[in-house]
């Protein structure tokens, strides 16, 4: 799972690389030699079994108590501000001939009657 998340690879993908990748293989403890994983059902199956049987509440306790001598001010509460663009959109030619098209159209209007606004 740890390398699902790290890389961002979907299951086949990932399933994928582990098969291609020694590194993936040592990662998880296995050598595959000549063979190969054929399932790549198997990552969505670990995924619903730890679902199942991993105790949230009693891992975030665990893992709290693990961090609380490293943390310097426990009452703070940091958050991320990151912006990002949401609306961001991939040039085509299409898209390109067309806003073309308009604003030659609006200019076109523009000089045929120069009075009115844009």
């Amino acid at each position: 799972m740890f390398l699902k998340s790290y890389t961002g690879l979907s299951d086949r993908k990932l399933i994928e690389n582990i098969n291609g990748n020694i590194q993936y293989q040592m990662f998880c403890g296995i050598f595959l030699g000549p063979n190969r994983l054929n399932d790549f059902n198997i990552v969505s199956r670990l995924r619903a079994e730890l679902s199942r049987k991993l105790d949230i509440k009693t891992t975030q306790h665990i893992l709290t108590n693990a961090w609380k001598p490293y943390i310097n001010a426990p009452n703070v509460i940091l958050e991320d501000a990151t912006c990002y663009e949401t609306s961001v959109r991939f040039p085509t030619n299409v898209k390109l001939l067309w806003e073309c098209v308009e604003e030659g159209y609006v200019r076109f209007q523009y000089n045929k009657h120069p009075g009115a606004d844009r």
